[in-house]
């Protein structure tokens, strides 16, 4: 803006709402200035905030591309080309486009603009030589306008004297090549900046009157507002020029006359100056323009000013002179500038009195137009200071060559219209790209909610109800009456009594209104339900879809291989020609055999025609015999003897019953070995024949032994010539070995010989071989003995074992071995082949490597007093008093690390006393028996030395004493009237053996014996039994429960 400013002072990033007056103070036009620039602000950024980077209303849109009628543009000429009236906002920015010129009525060409007129020949905008896709841009600025350019600003009645001048919104429509798949482009450019500074002072001034003299600064008495702008920014390196008045120094020009030598001419002014300062001078740059130039962002033409008469200016042109003065557009101005044009540079330069400009290389753009305002002052009172100083408000910046800032102005804001299309006839709009938005009273829609598309069977509601929602904005419409309406016989169900083809429904608190639809069943498969806003006009209706779930109403892809079906078919067609096909099918006199003495077949040929619906009724089949045969109509339970004399035919078409049956007779032909009867559906295509067989008996009996056996080539069994005879005898005899059990055993420490023996069988199809020779081979180190008696040898090297053993199968064709494996041998394996026959395959077991290695309990001893042998305590025995204080001992497998053992709780006795006992006072004040409590009694710590192969439970003299006094005094008495239930415990979770990988596993197998539960031994008869001992269970605790009686 080239006004007559004081400064410019509007910042949005100070956030200030509003200027303040104060009662006796001036009032500047900066601060004038700066409360409309703050009302701006706000307006816009608060329409950018609603609309957006761009929008328009959707009634009075503007910038609509048309043509000269009115269309859109569909191979039209560039002239026909318009710009439709109307309002757009950008970037915030009403944008107005005012209605059409005189002769137009769709709106502005293309060419002539109202703002960028075409003048002299030259149009707004150029046709583009380039075809293709072109973007429709909207470029929009603020453009400066004083009383030189609209005279109307004047104030007549102050006699001459320009008042205020005005900032208009302007605008121009222009095109922009886009390349394939190219979108336009209308992001913010980024300007070049610029640094103002003043300069430092080297050496004081003597100038006793100067001001800043020591300091440096600015050095005029005159406030000014300077003004840098960007000339030229052609070929070359851009230029600059300044004023100190803002540029505002400007006249009016109305004719140019030309000196002869071309680079001089004479200017007439419309005035002069009103002022020496105010005024063009000799010497001074001026440039000659015009306001299209400027809203080109074309430079004038610069000239030196050579003499001022009045108002003729004689100047020299320092570069192109116009033209002519229409070459200049409407209102030609000639404006002073205050320094020549200058080449930008990034190092400071002088532009007079202290103040410098500098322009750093930031990769900016530079444009003709961009300029910045540098306001400098004669003095400043600085708080704190009594001096004064002069000074510019510009920033410092870091380092004191100033902050470098982007231009002012002019800022533009660029918005994407449309995109057109040049083709060979002519443009044509491909795309409308305006964003339009309805105004807030007409924000009120109605749109689906829910139940569009659904099915449902004839006579049925939809699963879901048919919903809506009216809303104005994003608020529902509360109460709002909806109609709906239906098509044909359809019903809908409003609620509250409300139903028929027509309802009316009013939403609910969230805005819904919904009805329960059910389709006319004789309607079409896909009906419709229209639901309507009323009392709001312009509402567009909603049309909802339903469909009945009918098979006619469903296409069907007939397979292209199939041509049952037609080209074009639904499900409903389809699954009828589908059940209503017939078939043909055999139900039974299919290779039967001609007896020798008989000519027709015992039984009849009989078929069924049917569908999936059932049998078919009057179906016609043919019944064709081959050459020489004969067919005849089944009737009756017995063939006659011979069809050729019972009316039998070489071709009979047969009806089916009532069942879809039909039965014939057939004579084959006589002398054929085999014959076929060939029945086929009469009238349906597609459909394959039936074909029978029969064969004739030959005349003799045949014998296995006559008859020959072709063995297969892999099979060694048969002989290269067998007969059926033959060959079925060796099946039937052929011998077979099978495993009946021991595989897969598991050998229990510290037992040798696995416990179960390896049992087989040889049979055949006519059952057990008894006297069949078996061989069992072990391998290398372990051994095999024949099993006599239910209990194995303890070892086979000392019971006869071999490593390999022929036996003979007994009656029952079986044979059983008692198997030691290898020694040290993880996994081992036992082979058993059946003598003398060929291809037979052997019988392989195997046994499963032990798990983890142990210490096992092998028993438990009473030690007796005296010379009495200790015996072995089973589960739930009787023990006396003089036994239980003897002790007891379990005595292990492996030796036992004794620290683990000695002065360790490792075993104990419990006892079950009964509780209360007689004259015991009790909580409960009864002296009845109610329940038990268990009594512990350790065992004496006793030193044992290493090796520790038992572990040994005593009673201390303390529990002896005790145990004495209540075997003597209470038990067998009213007191305690039967035996003690107690028990022999070991805590075996924390003994290990001297080798410190083996632990104890308390766990012994238990068998019923006698209906009581007994711990298994090897041997029972032995003098000192071992418990069998199986490491399938692992467990930490060991209890063996005893009787204690008196």
């Amino acid at each position: 803006m080239y006004g007559d400013f004081t400064r410019w002072t509007f910042d949005p990033q100070q956030a200030y709402r509003a200027v303040l007056l104060q009662q006796g103070r001036v009032l500047l036009d900066a601060d004038w200035n700066e409360q409309t620039a703050i009302t701006a602000h706000h307006d816009e950024t608060r329409t950018l905030d609603v609309v957006g980077p761009d929008g328009g209303p959707a009634e009075g849109a503007g910038f609509a591309v048309l043509t000269a009628t009115g269309s859109t543009p569909d191979g039209s000429a560039f002239k026909d080309l318009r710009i439709g009236p109307g309002r757009y906002y950008a970037a915030g920015t009403l944008v107005e486009s005012p209605p059409p010129p005189p002769g137009e009525t769709a709106g502005w060409p293309f060419d002539d603009q109202p703002h960028v007129r075409k003048f002299d020949g030259t149009l707004t905008v150029d046709e583009p030589p380039e075809t293709g896709r072109h973007a429709v841009l909207l470029d929009v600025w603020t453009h400066h306008v004083t009383a030189d350019e609209r005279a109307t600003l004047l104030e007549s009645a102050l006699g001459g004297p320009d008042t205020s001048t005005r900032a208009q919104t302007v605008w121009q429509v222009r095109l922009e090549f886009l390349e394939e798949g190219q979108v336009p482009d209308t992001s913010t450019v980024t300007h070049g900046t610029m640094a103002a500074m003043l300069q430092r002072a080297d050496t004081p001034d003597p100038d006793p009157c100067r001001l800043t003299a020591a300091t440096g600064g600015y050095r005029r008495l005159e406030n000014q507002l300077y003004r840098v702008e960007i000339r030229n920014t052609g070929v070359g390196a851009p230029t600059f020029v300044w004023s100190r008045e803002n540029g505002s120094v400007v006249a009016g020009l109305t004719a140019i006359t030309a000196a002869v030598d071309g680079q001089s001419a004479e200017l007439t002014l419309d005035r002069e100056g009103p002022d020496d300062e105010l005024s063009i001078r000799p010497g001074d740059t001026i440039e000659v323009t015009g306001t299209d130039l400027q809203l080109r962002s074309q430079a004038g033409f610069l000239a030196t000013v050579v003499a001022v008469r009045a108002t003729r200016v004689t100047v020299r042109w320092t570069g192109p002179a116009p033209a002519s003065l229409t070459a200049l557009g409407g209102t030609r101005l000639v404006r002073r500038w205050d320094g020549p044009e200058r080449p930008l540079d990034t190092r400071p330069q002088d532009l007079e009195d202290g103040i410098q400009v500098r322009f750093p290389d930031d990769g900016g753009q530079r444009s003709t137009g961009d300029h910045w305002l540098v306001p400098a002052r004669t003095m400043r009172l600085l708080y704190g200071q009594t001096g004064t100083t002069g000074s510019i408000d510009w920033p410092p910046g870091a380092d004191g060559t100033g902050e470098a800032r982007p231009p002012l102005g002019p800022v533009r804001h660029t918005v994407a219209l449309a995109i057109l299309d040049k083709g060979d006839t002519g443009w044509t709009l491909e795309a409308d790209c305006r964003r339009l938005f309805p105004a807030l009273i007409h924000l009120t829609t109605l749109d689906p909610a829910g139940g569009d598309g659904q099915e449902a069977w004839p006579g049925t509601a939809l699963p879901q109800p048919v919903r809506v929602r009216a809303r104005n904005g994003g608020l529902p419409l509360v109460g709002a009456r909806v109609r709906f309406r239906t098509q044909g016989a359809g019903r809908l169900d409003g609620g509250g009594g409300s139903s028929g083809s027509t309802v009316t429904v009013q939403a609910g608190a969230d805005g819904i209104a919904q009805v329960t639809w059910i389709l006319d069943a004789q309607g079409a498969p896909s009906q419709t339900v229209t639901a309507e806003l009323l009392d709001h006009d312009g509402v567009p209706p909603v049309v909802l879809a339903g469909r009945l779930s009918r098979a006619d109403g469903i296409a069907f892809g007939t397979p292209a291989t199939c041509a049952v079906f037609g080209a074009t078919e639904t499900v409903q067609s389809a699954l009828e020609k589908v059940s209503a096909r017939r078939e043909l099918r055999l139900l039974g006199g299919d290779g039967q055999h001609l007896r020798v003495t008989d000519k027709v077949l015992p039984q009849a040929v009989r078929v069924v025609v049917d569908s999936i619906c059932g049998p078919v009724a009057g179906a016609s089949v043919v019944a064709t015999p081959g050459q020489g045969g004969l067919v005849l109509k089944a009737t009756g339970v017995q063939p006659p003897a011979d069809l050729a004399t019972a009316g039998g035919q070489s071709a009979l078409p047969l009806a089916t019953g009532a069942d879809g049956s039909a039965a014939v007779w057939w004579q084959p032909a006589s002398g054929a070995v085999s014959d076929t009867l060939q029945l086929a559906l009469q009238g349906v295509t597609g459909t394959a024949s039936l074909t029978v067989t029969a064969q004739a008996l030959p005349r003799e009996r045949a014998v296995a032994a006559d008859i020959g056996f072709t063995p297969p080539a892999t099979c060694t069994v048969f002989g290269a010539s067998e007969t059926v005879q033959t060959a079925l005898v060796k099946v039937v005899q052929r011998e077979e070995l099978r495993l009946l059990g021991g595989d897969g055993q598991r050998l229990q420490v510290p037992q040798k010989v696995l416990p179960q023996p390896v049992r087989v069988l040889v049979d055949s199809i006519c059952g057990p071989v008894a006297g069949v020779s078996v061989v069992a081979s072990a391998s290398s180190g372990a051994m095999v003995a024949r099993v006599t008696g239910l209990q194995p040898p303890p070892d086979l090297a000392s019971a006869g074992g071999q490593q390999t053993l022929p036996t003979t199968t007994g009656s029952t064709g079986q044979a059983a071995f008692w198997w030691q494996p290898a020694p040290g041998v993880a996994n081992d394996s036992l082979q058993v082949v059946l003598q003398g026959a060929t291809g037979a395959t052997p019988v392989i077991v195997t046994t499963r490597a032990p798990g983890r290695s142990w210490i096992h309990l092998t028993r438990v001893m009473v030690s007796q007093v005296g010379a009495l042998p200790d015996f072995l305590l089973q589960n739930d025995s009787p023990l006396t008093s003089q036994q239980l204080l003897s002790g007891i001992h379990a005595d292990t497998d492996q030796p036992l690390d004794s620290r683990t053992v000695v002065g360790k709780p490792v075993c104990y006795v419990e006892l079950d006393l009964p509780w209360p006992v007689p004259g015991e006072s009790t909580p409960l004040s009864t002296s009845t028996f109610v329940a038990f409590r268990t009594v512990r009694l350790p065992s004496t710590d006793t030193t044992s030395t290493p090796p520790v192969t038992s572990l040994r439970w005593a009673p201390s003299t303390s529990a002896r004493t005790w145990l004495g006094t209540l075997i003597s005094g209470q038990l067998g008495t009213t007191a305690i009237s039967g035996p003690l239930a107690g028990r022999f415990v070991i805590e075996g979770w924390g003994v290990i053996g001297t080798d410190p990988s083996l632990h104890l596993n308390c766990h012994v197998p238990v068998a019923i014996e006698n209906g009581v539960p007994h711990f298994q031994v090897v041997d029972p008869a032995a003098a000192k039994p071992v418990f069998v001992v199986d490491d399938e269970v692992v467990r930490d605790r060991f209890v063996l429960r005893f009787n204690l009686q008196g």
